[in-house]
């Protein structure tokens, strides 16, 4: 069973995807979908990923949500080296024209995170294993445990494909004080559109930055605010609809009686979008 909510909307965002290539009427009625940026298969307790050559050495946006439900993330590609694939954590230039640097290290320009021998190699891309690397706690995540692990524990429990995403579900054990417990574990692939144009940051606003909340500063952080890519269809109409919606998927997991509420807190910001001139549209489908 699964909830698909479609709204432009600024709510929820660490928590949920955002699909940008399927096509949409100008009701906001889904039309057709592009074919997945990666594929992937669970075969016993293994997760097998296809890497199309489209998508080789393009930017992705890798997402793990763990302990304490913390959201990390980190800019990756693919690379081909012989009969392997490399997957590379990379700093990212700014639009607002300055390197982001790893590990707050400027010299540091990439860093490693798996290497993959190739399985398949066929005319439209590669098959390889992925699943130690899901389960390696030196990638360098901001939050992971330090209580000692129960490998027997650890699972992979299944894969879910988006047009522009790849979603991965597991979970880690691990052994805390005399018990043992699993920990949740939630992977995402994202594919990246091309950058936005940036709108500066100013700690006088009351913005988010790329990477720090506003509070009382005395000087200015170089950043862009954080926003929602969303453009007008129809430039020259007061009110438009989106080039493209953005797509969230609610978990399965809320409970049934929680759904209205989630329903109407989300609602409350149909009229400040449309004060904004985005004709919204707001539809709970569930399957």
């Amino acid at each position: 069973m699964k909830y698909i909510l479609w709204i432009w909307a600024l709510s929820l965002m660490p928590l949920l995807g955002w699909s940008q290539n399927a096509i949409y009427t100008d009701n906001g009625e889904l039309v057709a979908t592009a074919a997945p940026f990666l594929d992937a298969s669970l075969e016993e307790g293994r997760l097998y990923m296809e890497l199309p050559l489209t998508s080789l050495e393009e930017p992705m946006l890798l997402t793990r949500i763990g302990r304490l439900s913390r959201y990390d993330q980190k800019q990756v590609v693919f690379r081909k080296s012989g009969n392997q694939l490399v997957l590379e954590e990379t700093r990212v230039w700014s639009e607002t024209g300055v390197w982001i640097s790893l590990q707050n290290d400027p010299d540091l320009e990439r860093n490693v995170l798996g290497v993959f021998p190739i399985l398949e190699e066929h005319g439209e891309g590669y098959r390889f294993d992925i699943t130690d690397m899901l389960f390696d706690r030196s990638v360098g995540w901001g939050a992971i445990s330090s209580d000692p692990m129960v490998p027997a524990l650890n699972k992979l429990i299944g894969v879910k494909l988006l047009d522009d995403e790849l979603m991965i579900k597991m979970q880690l054990g691990h052994q805390k004080e005399s018990a043992k417990i699993v920990q949740p574990v939630h992977y995402s692939f994202l594919k990246l559109p091309p950058p936005m144009e940036p709108r500066r940051f100013d700690y006088r606003m009351g913005f988010w930055n790329e990477s720090r909340t506003m509070g009382q500063h005395l000087n200015n952080y170089v950043a862009s605010i954080a926003r929602w890519r969303l453009e007008k269809k129809h430039k020259d109409r007061k009110i438009s609809v989106p080039i493209k919606p953005i797509t969230f998927m609610l978990s399965p997991d809320i409970p049934k009686k929680w759904r209205p509420y989630v329903k109407a807190g989300i609602e409350e910001w149909l009229p400040a979008f449309e004060a904004a001139g985005f004709n919204v549209n707001l539809q709970l489908k569930v399957d």
